[in-house]
């Protein structure tokens, strides 16, 4: 989207908060769990890397790649689903439009707001970015 139309964006709005989760923090905490052994039958945390909304994401990314005016684009849930329709099956792209609205209401974040089992991973938006760059560049 940032190289293909000039925008980064979702159908939420640019103040939604976002949850972010590096993969390289997911890998490092789901093997120290693994290599412990130390839950019993059923848990979960949450491994999240940052918080940010969606304008401090375009504004990072965008300053990473060389487009310090990177707009965040709100689109209609509908046009979310015709866009995904393109490479997705039709529940797919209707989940992921539910996600998004699901982070404009707030509600995905209402369990990990009350929870006391949160992992704080080492990855910042800033680590990303700067790998989001490379990959964006090559």
């Amino acid at each position: 989207m940032i190289k293909n139309m000039g925008v980064i964006g979702n159908n939420y709005p640019a103040d939604a908060i976002q949850v972010l989760a590096s993969p390289d923090d997911i890998a490092v905490i789901a093997a120290k769990e693994l290599n412990d052994l130390s839950f019993k039958g059923k848990s979960f945390v949450y491994i999240v890397s940052d918080v940010r909304t969606g304008a401090e994401v375009a504004s990072m990314l965008g300053n990473a790649v060389g487009k310090p005016d990177l707009p965040w684009v709100e689109f209609k849930d509908e046009d979310i689903v015709k866009a995904f329709m393109n490479f997705a099956t039709k529940d797919v792209a209707e989940n992921f439009a539910e996600m998004g609205v699901s982070i404009r209401t707030g509600k995905i974040r209402e369990d990990y707001n009350d929870s006391k089992s949160v992992i704080k991973g080492k990855t910042s938006l800033e680590d990303f970015a700067t790998t989001f760059a490379k990959a964006y560049n090559s």
